[in-house]
This record gives C-alpha cells, structure tokens and sequence, in this order.
C-alpha cells in the first residue's frame, strides 16, 4: 500500500512538474524580448548600486585586503554587477543622450558609469584575493567592456573610456602579479585580450565630433562671446577688396560659418591621414605641430572656431599622446603574459625578449627588458613628448 501511494505521489509530482514546466515555456515564449541596448541594463545596475560609500572601498581599490564590510557591501551591489555583465555581452550601447540639446545629463551618467567600474573593480580584487583568478580577470574584462560602449565619439566619453580601460588594464597587472603563472587562465586572458584591439579612429572620430558639438554651440543663442561676429569680424579684417567685405557682410550666420571651417575640415583631414599613417610617433607628432602652424598663420578667422573646439593644437597633441599611451599599456600588458607563460615552460624568466611580442609603440620597437628582483620592467624607448615621461611597467612574478 505505501509502496503504491508512493508512486502515486511521483507520478502526480511529475505531471505537475511537467504542466508547470510547459506553462512556463508557453508564457517565456510571449514574453517581450531582452533589451538589445547594453544602455538599458547599465541603467537597471545604477538603480541597484547602494549609496557609494569612498571611505569603505578605496583601501581596496589601493590593494588592500577585502574585509567582512566590504564583503556585504558587494552583496549589497550583487544585481548591479549582475546586470553589469549582462550588459557586456551585447555588442549594441546608445546611451541616449540628447546631444543636440547640450547633453545635458552627461556629466551626472559619467559619474555613475565611474561608479559601477569601482564597484566591478572592488568585485574583480575580492575574487583574486580568494583566489578565484578568472573570474577576477572576468570582471576586469567587463570594465573593459563597459569602457568600449562608453565610448560613442564624444570626446568627453572618448577620454572616460581611455581612463576606464586604463584602470582595468592596472588591475590585470597586478592581478598577474598576484597569482602563481597558470598556462591554461593565461592562454584564456590572452584570447578575451585580442577582442579589445586599439586603433586610431575613436581619436579620429572625437577629434570630428569636438569640432560638431563646438559648431552647435557657436550657433547657440547661449554662445557669451558673440563668436560668430568676432569671425565675420577677423574675415573682413583679412578680405582683399570692398567686394569680399560686402560678400562676407551678406553671408548668413550659417553660411559664415560654413566659409569658416573650410580650413579647418582641411586641417583635420591632414591630420587624420597623418595620425592613420606608418609614420613614427615622433614624426606624426611633428607633422601635427607644422599644419596646425600653416592653418593659424594662413587663416586667422579659424582661430574662433579652434577657440570654442579646445582645438589647439595642445589639445590635439594632448589626445594624440593619450592615445600612444593608451597603446603602449596596452601592448606592455600583452606582452607581458606571453613572458608569464615563458615562466610557465621554463620554471624561470627569460634573460631576453622573446621574439615577435608587442611593440613599444612610441618607438615602434621592442620594450626594452629588464629582470629585477620580483619580477621584470617593460620599458618604453621612446619619450611621451608632451609629458616628457618615459613609461615603464613593472610585472611581479610570484613562485
């Protein structure tokens, strides 16, 4: 009897399983799709960060061990770093803001952005310090990620980005400092690395869009410094007869500034072929110095617009050097766990460069090595010229 109403309660258990697994099926079926916009799920995780407390995780995020509050406040973000790696692995991100309207709301969504990335850093450090290594280098390859989607061609974001992946790019560093050379994570970080390339047309793409946005407020009726008088005003001062005077006097707003920036989409052209080109940093540094003094000297007026662009040609430079090394960290960190996993054969570090590793890319030549005591520095050769700083990474291989 007991043997019979016990399979009686399997079988009723399993029909019940089966209908409601069924039901479930049928209305997941009908349910509106997930969100295609990495954007929707970022906001989602800044709705569940808990109110940002600096005193607590900033020993962490220096490198100090997690402790039992720190600990809670990550479970008190769980969600927020869940939705957070939902969010990076969809390719598509619009964050929609309202550029046309100033982007208003943009400073206030940085500061959040930034947020989420110290939460995920401070996630990615107490998983390394149990030793949990790949998830750690997952998490850091999610602020990777969200840096890539914060990256949408304004320069303001464009700069966000840089620091963002910059930051990642540290933590990785010393993470592989901290653990004992493992082939097989190592093998995996180098494959996930080789989807964050650089290239040279977020710059490219910023550098255009300042000039959009800049062109958008010299047309606003906000702009205090009456720029589009002060242009028409330069271009008279420059006409070669009464004729061009009276041309320049009949040109609509829009029209001046047409006229205007002539020279300077011109200028920007050049440069981008410079900055797209095989020439040396160095070169390519130059080259930037000499048409940004052919540009001034041969036309004035474009100096309002470059006024309002911040496109001096320090602000260009400054971003061109950003760039180089953004790259050279880059390429220093690839490099560097190709030489771990030289460890990971030879039980020890090689007394040189191996071959065909990622190059310097201020010199265009390899690192300069160096074995220290703790590990090993990949040197630059070649100078930032506009800080005059010389970038050197330190690796620590722990035995």
């Amino acid at each position: 009897m007991f043997n019979t109403k016990s399979r009686f309660r399997m079988i009723v258990s399993f029909v019940i399983f089966t209908i409601l697994l069924f039901t479930f099926e049928v209305n997941a079926a009908s349910l509106p799709p997930d969100p295609d916009n990495a954007a929707l799920l970022y906001y989602q995780a800044f709705l569940h960060l808990p109110d940002y407390n600096y005193l607590l995780i900033d020993p962490v995020l220096r490198g100090g061990d997690p402790n039992s509050a720190v600990r809670d406040y990550l479970e008190d973000s769980r969600e927020a770093i869940e939705l957070a790696i939902s969010a990076s692995q969809i390719s598509q991100c619009n964050w929609g803001i309202q550029y046309s309207q100033g982007g208003r709301a943009l400073t206030t969504l940085i500061g959040q952005q930034r947020f989420l990335t110290y939460i995920l850093n401070v996630d990615a450090r107490t998983l390394a310090f149990d030793g949990d290594y790949r998830t750690s280098f997952e998490r850091f390859l999610c602020m990777r990620k969200l840096a890539q989607h914060i990256d949408d061609g304004i320069p303001l974001n464009y700069l966000t980005s840089l620091a963002i992946d910059g930051m990642a790019q540290r933590c990785i560093q010393e993470i592989l400092g901290s653990m004992i050379p493992d082939a097989d994570i190592l093998e995996w970080l180098r494959g996930r690395l080789a989807f964050f390339e650089s290239d040279s047309h977020s710059l490219i793409t910023a550098i255009e869009m300042d000039l959009e946005l800049s062109i958008q407020n010299i047309r606003s009726s906000m702009d205090p410094f009456d720029t589009i008088d002060q242009i028409r005003e330069q271009m008279i001062e420059n006409a070669e007869d009464q004729n061009s005077i009276d041309d320049i006097l009949n040109l609509s707003d829009d029209e001046l500034i047409a006229l205007a920036r002539e020279p300077y989409d011109e200028f920007l052209n050049s440069i981008f072929k410079v900055i797209d080109s095989e020439m040396s940093y160095v070169y390519k540094y130059e080259e930037i110095q000499r048409l940004n003094s052919e540009l001034i000297d041969e036309h004035p007026a474009v100096y309002y617009i470059i006024y309002w662009t911040g496109g001096t040609i320090d602000h260009i430079n400054r971003m061109f050097d950003i760039q180089f090394r953004h790259m050279a960290q880059f390429n220093a960190l690839k490099a560097a766990i190709d030489i771990y996993l030289e460890v990971t054969e030879a039980g020890q570090l090689p007394e040189m460069l191996p071959a065909n590793l990622p190059k310097d890319p201020f010199s265009g030549e390899d690192f300069e090595y160096e074995v220290t005591n703790h590990g090993f520095i990949l040197r630059c050769r070649q100078v930032e010229i506009g800080t005059n700083e010389l970038w050197e990474y330190e690796f620590t291989v722990t035995q």
